[in-house]
C-alpha cells in the first residue's frame, strides 16, 4: 500500500534528507513561530522585547550565545507611549 502525503509517498519522505530546525537561541527556541504564554503581569512583554534585542545585535539572551539575523516584534496590544517607555 502506497500512501501519499502532500504529493509524495510516505517512503519518499523517509528518504529525503531534512535539514534540522534553525534556532534563533540555541537549544531554547527554534526559528518560526510561536506562543509565549503566562500569568498577566509576569513580564512577558519584556522577556519577548529582550530576545528580539539580543536576536537583532547578536548577544547572548539568558547566557545562551545569539547569532545575529532579522527579527519581529509585534506589540500589537501597546501604544506608542507604552512602546515609548520600554
Amino acid at each position: 500500500m502506497t500512501t501519499m502525503l502532500g504529493g509524495i509517498t510516505a517512503a519518499q519522505l523517509d528518504d529525503t534528507d531534512i535539514s534540522p530546525l534553525s534556532r534563533a537561541v540555541a537549544g531554547l527556541l527554534p526559528e518560526g513561530f510561536g506562543i509565549l504564554s503566562a500569568a498577566p503581569k509576569v513580564g512577558k512583554s519584556w522577556l519577548v522585547l529582550s530576545l528580539g534585542l539580543a536576536v537583532a545585535i547578536g548577544t547572548p539572551f539568558l547566557g545562551v550565545p545569539v547569532a545575529q539575523r532579522p527579527g519581529l516584534y509585534l506589540a500589537l496590544e501597546d501604544g506608542k507611549r507604552r512602546l515609548q517607555e520600554r
